[in-house]
């Protein structure tokens, strides 16, 4: 994810660090990771990545994507059924995501669990303002269980809901997502939230690069049983990968090449402009640049006139 690792919610951390290095809690260290790069730097990624995976780009700069794909989806969150756990105690529980079309009813979406085993904040280093933006990594190790038997009924309260659009590039091992997402909050005032009772609205513009489960589990059970496996380079590739989208999304734009000029005349001064400089400063030399000064001399002997 892109984000920023912030300290007291306001700005991001400044460490003294130039280079990569985990966060870790403790020590005094406190900290908020808010995903989402700027606005200005999410449209400077996605055209960046869209004109290095397309034709238009020369063969030494283009990047191998296998296909693209955009989508306009809703994800609602509800709270899941405590008569399916053990524990009664529904906050232990994540929420259950209903994905769905944009444009489809709520009762057809994918109704998944997602329960996150691991997660590493990575600080990008101390970044000058007048440099850029600067934007840090979170890496998630993250199981997705399918929840065919949840269906919301009418009237069932969320707990939030996400609206995305989305726009995904498709690579051999991982597939990246740019999205810029819209979070609704219930509305505190009412008991939950239903469709047209939502209170607080932000907008996020969210970078994901996710790790294909197909290549990963294979080389997991190669090297479990022993057998020749490309586990550490899968890995260590893919991080590389973050590494490299969050050093995209931090270089400033191209700046704007100055307008083509026209040919430069013969000579800037004509013979007029230079006998009206010399009856306006007889003692001073002409000057070597700045023809306005001769401009300003005519102007001068004309008002005097």
């Amino acid at each position: 994810h892109g984000g920023g690792a912030e300290a007291s919610g306001t700005c991001r951390l400044d460490l003294p660090c130039s280079t990569f290095v985990m966060l870790r809690e403790g020590t005094g260290l406190r900290y908020a990771f808010r995903p989402g790069v700027t606005p200005d730097a999410f449209a400077s990624l996605s055209e960046r990545l869209a004109h290095l995976c397309s034709s238009a780009a020369p063969p030494e700069q283009r990047i191998e994507c296998n296909h693209r794909a955009s989508e306009h989806v809703i994800d609602s969150f509800y709270r899941d059924d405590a008569a399916s756990h053990p524990s009664n105690d529904t906050a232990l529980q994540p929420p259950v995501r209903v994905a769905r079309e944009a444009k489809a009813a709520p009762a057809t979406g994918r109704a998944t669990v997602k329960r996150k085993l691991c997660v590493l904040d990575i600080y990008n280093g101390r970044r000058a303002g007048e440099h850029g933006p600067a934007f840090d990594v979170r890496v998630a190790i993250s199981t997705e269980t399918e929840r065919p038997d949840f269906v919301p009924t009418r009237g069932q309260p969320m707990l939030l809901e996400r609206e995305k659009a989305r726009l995904s590039f498709f690579f051999r091992a991982w597939h990246l997502d740019v999205t810029n997402v819209i979070t609704r909050y219930p509305d505190k005032s009412r008991e939950g939230a239903t469709a047209g009772t939502w209170g607080q609205e932000e907008q996020t513009h969210e970078v994901e690069i996710e790790l294909d489960s197909f290549p990963l589990m294979r080389n997991l059970r190669a090297k479990m049983a022993g057998e020749v496996h490309k586990l550490w380079e899968l890995l260590s590739d893919f991080l590389q990968a973050g590494y490299d989208l969050a050093g995209f999304a931090c270089e400033l734009r191209p700046l704007a090449l100055p307008p083509r000029l026209g040919p430069a005349p013969e000579s800037w001064i004509d013979d007029a402009a230079r006998e009206a400089y010399r009856r306006k400063f007889p003692k001073l030399c002409e000057p070597v640049i700045g023809h306005y000064t001769y401009r300003l001399a005519v102007a001068a002997s004309a008002g005097e006139g």
